[in-house]
């Protein structure tokens, strides 16, 4: 083979090595362009993936939120259902109490309206009456109106059984001779006006008198019934004790006689004894306060305190 034959098959062979250099160099630059693409589009589907994730993590978050937002509603709708449940429940509750104690309050009101009815059937009236030297004539015309008026209210509640009895007391603490006298409960008026009229004053000594004694005979001896008790106490000088005589002569003023009175004022109390006080000097009213005190602390039904009015007695309906 001649020399330009070789030249030109070098050549040859050299465009060819060019060519497939430039062809393979082209061949790399487009898988570099297609991986870079794909690479690219992996990116932007991984992105799209991710961004895809978020909004369905965004959706969830938003649906867990939406979840909690309705159950929250749900929680305070039966809540307020709930609590307007309990305020219905104390309504009614509170309504059935209230029902429950008017129906008691009406019960008790009946009750005790039936027991006044059946008290008013029986009424027992004690006089307790001085009837010491200071009274003088005041005992008589005590006896003559305490006569006069059972009369008229046995005559005017002829539906009522009415007693009667009387207690003359004296002062047998300082008198020696001196007594206190009963005549017990009756419904013979003329009994009771029998004994009224034959009984006499006493002496009497000091200014104080034995009022404990007179209530001491209305307690132990009179027999009460069961009705309306009322004791009328007509008098013009107080009892023994330095508490009741407030310095009025009194040649027992010790402690054990406010003490003894003390006691059956709260057993009058107790035992469902009404009292009326007349009195015709302040002594004695003050010491009918002084008894009343004692009265009224232990609940006693009704204590009054009145002058001495020669004419008249409390009507006891």
């Amino acid at each position: 083979m001649s020399n330009p034959q070789i030249s030109e098959n070098n050549t040859t062979l050299g465009n060819n090595k060019e060519k497939n250099f430039s062809n393979n160099k082209l061949s790399n630059n487009k898988e570099k362009n297609f991986n870079k693409k794909k690479l690219s589009n992996n990116k932007e589907k991984n992105f799209n993936n991710n961004t895809l994730s978020n909004n369905k993590e965004k959706s969830f978050n938003k649906n867990t939120l939406s979840n909690k937002k309705e159950k929250n509603y749900n929680n305070i709708k039966n809540l307020s259902l709930s609590n307007s449940q309990i305020i219905e429940n104390n309504n009614t509750l509170a309504n059935k109490i209230e029902k429950n104690f008017d129906d008691m309050m009406t019960k008790n009101y009946n009750k005790k309206n039936n027991k006044e009815k059946e008290e008013i059937k029986n009424i027992d009236i004690v006089y307790l009456i001085d009837s010491t030297g200071s009274m003088g004539n005041e005992t008589k015309n005590a006896s003559n109106l305490v006569i006069k008026n059972s009369q008229y209210f046995k005559s005017n509640y002829p539906d009522i059984k009415f007693q009667f009895g009387i207690i003359y007391y004296n002062d047998p603490i300082d008198i020696k001779g001196d007594y206190n006298e009963y005549f017990q409960l009756t419904e013979n008026l003329e009994e009771f006006k029998n004994f009224c009229d034959n009984w006499k004053n006493q002496n009497g000594g000091d200014t104080a008198e034995d009022w404990a004694g007179g209530y001491e005979l209305a307690l132990n001896k009179i027999k009460w019934r069961n009705g309306r008790k009322i004791i009328y106490h007509i008098c013009d000088a107080p009892a023994h004790g330095r508490k009741y005589s407030k310095g009025a002569g009194d040649n027992y003023p010790g402690e054990e006689y406010e003490k003894k009175l003390d006691t059956l004022m709260e057993r009058c109390a107790f035992e469902g004894i009404k009292i009326v006080g007349y009195y015709s000097r302040d002594q004695a009213k003050d010491c009918f306060e002084e008894c009343k005190k004692i009265y009224d602390s232990k609940k006693g039904k009704s204590f009054e305190i009145k002058e001495y009015n020669k004419s008249k007695i409390a009507n006891p309906i």
